[in-house]
């Protein structure tokens, strides 16, 4: 198959190029910024030195990405993947997966369900929307403790953590979880106080800052504060 010259012409450019940045590599292609990388499989990609100004990356593979010494932030970035999971999803499952954690299904399920959203979507105020929704509703003690208590041992890198969420939600609903709870409470406690006094600083474009923290935290202190007070009413 013949390739037409505008074609031949764009890959002679890339393949000539002096430059291996990004946003140079895309300008020679002919490709457009804000319309051919939505969707677009981009895991791992440098951009040291790229103009990402005009960059439309919603829904996008960005996981492993490297974004030090980028010139500029892409325009948007709604849904992308940006984490470190390694689960076969794409940027447009994220609706999926977040309104399984909101729904009706065992607290274990919708713990799973937000593992993914963590592990794959990071921790960004996508992320951040859904647990804020989890601690005001009646989704009991152990779903909005371990969702949070997974979200920030994630930016933590705190494995320890996050291996204990996940063996209390395969517990599932065991009595064996009534005596990790408090282990539970306190590294929620610990993580949000981390939270309150270091100084955030995004480890990508959109991603987590102070600002999509203070209503997570407060909403974490008020559910922490109701269920105590409903476990010492009932103890009475």
């Amino acid at each position: 198959m013949k390739t037409n010259d505008p074609q031949h012409a764009a890959f002679s450019a890339v393949s000539k190029s002096v430059s291996d940045v990004f946003s140079d590599l895309v300008q020679l292609s002919g490709l457009r910024p804000q319309f051919d990388f939505q969707h677009a499989r981009l895991a791992g990609v440098d951009f040291a030195g790229s103009n990402l100004s005009e960059f439309n990356f919603d829904y996008a593979d960005l996981r492993g990405a490297k974004w030090a010494n980028r010139l500029s932030d892409p325009s948007t970035l709604q849904y992308s993947l940006r984490g470190n999971g390694t689960n076969e999803v794409r940027g447009t499952d994220f609706k999926d997966f977040s309104a399984k954690v909101l729904s009706k299904a065992l607290w274990a399920e919708r713990f799973f369900a937000f593992q993914v959203l963590v592990d794959n979507w990071g921790e960004n105020p996508d992320t951040v929307e859904v647990l804020l929704k989890l601690l005001p509703t009646k989704s009991g003690t152990y779903l909005p403790l371990c969702s949070f208590v997974y979200f920030s041992a994630s930016y933590l890198n705190d494995n320890e953590a996050k291996t204990r969420c996940i063996s209390m939600a395969n517990a599932g609903g065991s009595q064996v979880n009534i005596y990790r709870l408090r282990k539970l409470r306190l590294s929620a406690s610990q993580n949000a106080k981390y939270f309150k006094t270091v100084d955030m600083k995004p480890r990508y474009p959109a991603g987590l800052t102070a600002k999509e923290l203070k209503p997570l935290l407060r909403g974490l202190s008020d559910m922490i504060d109701s269920t105590v007070r409903t476990e010492n009413n009932s103890a009475l």
